[in-house]
């Protein structure tokens, strides 16, 4: 997993990226929650898949 940050018209994003060749899935939380309502979901994407989950 990759903690990362990307500057998007001076706004800094956080997000995570676990890494794969596979295709990308793009985890989005909701409201007032975070990246971490995912915990429980990346075990089973994270071996297939390219992740990116977004904290804003």
């Amino acid at each position: 997993m990759n903690d990362e940050y990307l500057d998007v018209d001076g706004i800094n994003i956080h997000y995570h990226e676990y890494t794969n060749d596979g295709e990308t899935i793009i985890f989005l939380h909701f409201g007032f929650s975070s990246l971490a309502m995912w915990n429980g979901v990346v075990p089973f994407f994270e071996g297939k898949y390219r992740l990116i989950l977004p904290d804003y």
